[in-house]
């Protein structure tokens, strides 16, 4: 017969697959937190699946509402996707440990799809921390480089580092992970790096298919099932490495490499936001400033200087009036609509100004609707931007209770502290599925162009109707 022993220290990914859901202690608070526990970890995977996964699929219509799909927006795509699939596995799994369904040893081996989706997801926000992170700094750079950039993404004539009318020439890096991941990120001809949609499929693909290769190996070759069919186990000769080595591997890729990256990038990232914003405040301070300045001479009526005797006159612009109006007269071959027209801009001297303003108003205008495109990527950017920062701060606070609970646990006979850790893992459970469920509600209420996407969305409008106005 073949040497088999169950293992259960992996059980925080596959929700007491490997086990029964919890055993009486004999102690009546110890019997109260598991029936606490017991009641949680039956009913909650169905309000979290029930909710994240059409939530997930908005998300994913949301985003392809915006318009153009940045490598930022198909990474939010490829995360709405990873969540929504890995509650349905979460679920799945949960349901046949909670009914002590037969599972066999192809189940068994079958295992790892849970704990890769779960772990695939946390990826994937790594990757949409590190994209916002790379363009954030190439605003930074292009700022110290070209100047101030105003809010349109203007840079001293420039959109966003490409001449209006010329197109950005970029170029691939030739390195040995083209052969891998394509173009994956190109270079500019400031020598700042973005990426491709292109690239970051292939990305996404080959990070998954090493996830799932290395997890299936391990599955495969250390998981099976009992006489039964109904639990799954390790094999003997594996069991110190799955409790010793693989525990670790598992926790690190799931929990602390990508809560330490996430943590880091999100950090920088909020600096380099916050720093944008005092800049801009700063920027439109000094512009008021200036305005002010400019205008207040034009407010002072200074008095003229008599080009004949040299007298000063108190009421310069009657005496202007009073000398148009003889020269008017001594000229009869004068058109007299000049006449009318000379003296209305200059008993309104407003009017001139205002017909400037509204002069470069028209042009401003007219500049924004060429270069619409480019504002809409921008603002495009900053959404994403917003909805990463986001997502990231609400992963770490949801996966901060697992991390400790992980780095804290140890075994103990006590059935009383044995039955309290069992109520707090299930209550990191809820915290850490959570995060696959509710990045959508974060999009919606905080950002509000996805929120005004999807609403177009779900109205039937599309991004340029409108409505006519009597």
């Amino acid at each position: 017969m073949v040497n088999r022993e169950v293992v259960s220290n992996l059980s925080f990914q596959l929700h007491g697959l490997e086990d029964s859901i919890f055993s009486l202690e004999q102690d009546p608070e110890a019997d109260r937190l598991v029936a606490v526990s017991a009641a949680i970890q039956r009913y909650y995977l169905w309000v979290l699946a029930g909710v994240g996964i059409p939530a997930n699929i908005l998300a994913i219509l949301g985003v392809l509402s915006l318009g153009h799909v940045l490598p930022a927006a198909l990474l939010v795509l490829y995360l709405s996707a990873t969540d929504a699939i890995a509650l349905l596995l979460k679920l799945l799994a949960n349901q046949i440990a909670l009914h002590n369904m037969y599972i066999g040893r192809i189940g068994c081996k079958l295992e790892f799809a849970v704990v890769c989706f779960s772990t695939l997801a946390n990826w994937i926000l790594v990757g949409i921390a590190v994209n916002r992170f790379l363009w954030l700094r190439r605003r930074r750079m292009l700022r110290q480089r070209r100047g101030q950039v105003d809010e349109s993404g203007k840079v001293n004539g420039r959109l966003d580092g490409t001449v209006r009318g010329e197109r950005e020439a970029p170029t691939c890096k030739n390195t040995p992970l083209n052969f891998l991941f394509g173009s994956l990120w190109i270079t500019d001809e400031l020598g700042l790096v973005s990426f491709t949609n292109k690239g970051i499929s292939r990305a996404v693909f080959v990070g998954s298919s090493l996830l799932f290769g290395g997890y299936g190996a391990v599955f495969f070759i250390m998981r099976d099932a009992d006489v039964t069919g109904h639990s799954c186990g390790t094999y003997g000769r594996y069991v110190w490495f799955w409790k010793n080595v693989w525990y670790y591997i598992n926790t690190g890729l799931f929990f602390f490499i990508p809560f330490t990256v996430i943590l880091i990038l999100t950090v920088i990232s909020v600096h380099w936001l916050l720093l944008e914003k005092r800049t801009a405040q700063t920027g439109v301070q000094t512009s008021k400033a200036k305005e002010e300045k400019d205008e207040t001479p034009k407010t002072i009526e200074e008095p003229t200087v008599d080009d004949k005797d040299g007298k000063i006159t108190e009421n310069g612009e009657q005496q202007a009036k009073d000398k148009d109006n003889v020269i008017a007269e001594q000229d009869p071959t004068q058109n007299p609509t000049d006449n009318l027209h000379d003296s209305i801009n200059k008993d309104a001297p407003g009017d001139e100004d205002k017909g400037a303003a509204q002069m470069n108003e028209g042009n401003k205008d007219q500049e924004s609707s060429v270069q619409s495109g480019e504002t809409i990527d921008t603002r495009n950017q900053r959404t994403l931007t917003a909805m990463m920062v986001l997502a990231a701060t609400f992963f770490l606070f949801l996966s901060l209770p697992g991390c400790i609970f992980y780095l804290t646990h140890r075994p103990t006979s006590d059935a009383v502290l044995r039955s309290k850790w069992h109520l707090f893992e299930q209550i990191q459970f809820i915290l850490v599925d959570g995060s696959h469920a509710l990045n959508f509600f974060i999009y919606f209420l905080a950002v509000k162009a996805f929120r005004e996407s999807l609403i177009r969305l779900v109205k039937c409008r599309g991004k340029g109707s409108y409505s006519p106005q009597n």
